[in-house]
């Protein structure tokens, strides 16, 4: 379990310390303060390097330049690296480098930008969005990875990936094994993630778990069912729902409806059940861990999270922007504060170098004295 988290260069970080991390972490703060950026910050470390995961930030948040004429019917598009640098710079000039650190038992990671050696440039072959014309590209090095040699991927001057293919004409040699980790955005899961997540928790034998969580929002629901198959594929219609080929049965009723028919609320907590279950002895990042679920249930939520945290040794992070979630804290503190001792808030501000820390218990007295924490 992380206990502290360091960030340089990152984003909108030029460098930002987070101390007395716990099992499970809410971020605040006001818009563009870099609570997402956070969790992406860990989830990069979590992965020891891997070069998609680093990628996954710039490409969820469409970060991309156009590779071909703006007057062809079809455009393409290649992933923008330039905004994860602090400063927004990616020329090697500037000397632009992240570095990501956690402790206890992680490897700090950098990622930086140099100029292509020969031999790099020679093995790179033809790449898209390159022309003859084009300046040396740049190679964008992850040094600390979990692979020897360092993966370096081509990038061009403007920021733009272009190839995912590493450089090197070693082989390379896997030294360590990426901390299991489930980034849940504030869309939830489509149908298909949450299928192959279904699978692992009916091995488990784990499946009562995740209707208890369901219940909390619809505690008319008896049991999930993902149907044997199903690839959600629409016919001559519109693309189908996130939640299609998912149903659940209703007690006192002989019928199953779809998911998508109990609401958002119901498929927020069966996502977040899952992911729990699938980050297990890992990490679990929740962006707005509250989207689409109700002030009333805010307490139950704060109770599972903690009590499913332990049973699976998952260490969450989590964002939001509402005052229900906090409140819905403040009543765990009051109700079960053995439970509320494992969550720590964490109010965010760039113009600060660190992170300002709050317990439970901080969070039930400002409640209770209208201080506003976010």
């Amino acid at each position: 379990m992380l206990t502290t988290l360091t960030v340089d260069g990152y984003r909108s970080f030029g460098h930002y310390e987070v101390e007395g991390l716990t099992a499970v972490n809410l971020f605040v703060g006001a818009n563009n303060s870099g609570k997402t950026s956070l969790l992406e910050a860990v989830q990069f470390l979590a992965s020891k390097g891997s070069v998609n995961a680093l990628l996954r930030s710039p490409e969820s948040r469409g970060e991309v330049n156009p590779i071909s004429d703006p007057g062809e019917p079809t455009r393409s598009w290649a992933t923008n690296v330039a905004h994860l640098f602090h400063g927004r710079d990616t020329y090697p000039e500037s000397e632009p480098k992240i570095r990501i650190a956690g402790k206890p038992g992680h490897q700090p990671l950098t990622v930086a930008v140099r100029l292509l050696t020969s031999d790099e440039s020679n093995g790179r072959g033809s790449l898209p969005g390159e022309s003859e014309d084009d300046d040396l590209p740049l190679g964008l090095e992850i040094l600390g990875s979990y692979l020897r040699p360092n993966p370096v991927i081509a990038i061009g001057r403007n920021g733009s990936v272009l190839s995912r293919r590493r450089l090197s004409s070693e082989n390379p040699r896997i030294l360590d094994k990426p901390t299991p980790t489930r980034f849940l955005a504030p869309r939830s899961l489509s149908a298909t993630a949450m299928r192959n997540m279904w699978d692992r928790v009916q091995i488990e034998g784990r499946d009562d778990e995740v209707v208890d969580a369901v219940r909390i929002v619809a505690p008319e629901v008896e049991s999930i069912v993902f149907l044997v198959g199903d690839r959600s594929r629409s016919l001559n219609g519109p693309a189908p729902p996130s939640a299609a080929g998912i149903l659940a049965r209703l007690r006192d009723q002989n019928r199953r409806v779809s998911l998508g028919s109990l609401g958002d609320g119901l498929r927020r907590m069966l996502a977040l059940s899952l992911s729990l279950i699938g980050a297990a002895d890992g990490f679990l990042l929740a962006d707005e861990l509250d989207s689409g679920l109700h002030c009333t249930v805010m307490p139950d939520l704060w109770r599972f999270i903690v009590e499913a945290s332990r049973r699976s040794s998952v260490q969450v992070f989590a964002t939001t922007h509402s005052l229900d979630c906090l409140h819905g804290l403040a009543s765990l503190s009051r109700e079960s504060p053995e439970l509320a001792s494992e969550v720590s808030v964490f109010k965010l501000d760039r113009r600060l170098a660190k992170a300002i820390r709050f317990t439970a218990d901080n969070v039930d007295a400002a409640m209770a004295m209208d201080i506003e924490l976010r």
